[in-house]
């Protein structure tokens, strides 16, 4: 996928600690104002997804055993495939507007469409980028002692 980050996260508290600890910051009634959260928490991995916004990005861990028997949580921040298909839709719908405007209302009026919508697409970019720190940020607030190791190529 274009927007998927994965990461590998090496915690010094046992998982079940890093489990609770996110399963206490999860949205679940409606009076849960600062919690940031919603999902499930298993007991060996979470889903995860904010609470306030739609376009959130999905965020995965899987808590497995390496070579040398110490858990290691692989955690993926992924968009997933109706966000996509949302920025794809947006795209052909902007892009057949702007044509409309060249042949009916003004001949360099799809310029303006086409700056707000390069302007639309860094700002989801940019929120990308800001929810995939705050999720990494708040892991490494639940342990502080913990090793971050990016996946991708």
């Amino acid at each position: 996928m274009i927007f998927q980050s994965r990461y590998r996260i090496e915690f010094s508290k046992p998982k079940e600690e890093i489990l609770n600890k996110i399963e206490n910051n999860l949205y679940k009634k409606f009076f849960d104002w600062d919690k940031s959260f919603k999902g499930r928490v298993t007991s060996e991995g979470f889903n995860l997804k904010y609470v306030s916004l739609n376009l959130s990005p999905k965020i995965s861990g899987d808590f497995r055993k390496d070579e040398q028997g110490k858990e290691k949580l692989l955690l993926t921040i992924s968009f997933g495939f109706l966000n996509l298909l949302a920025v794809l839709f947006a795209t052909l719908f902007t892009f057949f507007i702007a044509f409309l405007f060249t042949l009916f209302v003004e001949k360099y009026a799809w310029i303006f469409i086409l700056i707000f919508y390069a302007i639309y697409i860094q700002s989801i970019r940019i929120y990308w980028i800001s929810s995939k720190d705050e999720v990494l940020e708040y892991l490494r607030n639940l342990d502080k002692l913990c090793e971050v190791s990016s996946l991708n190529n």
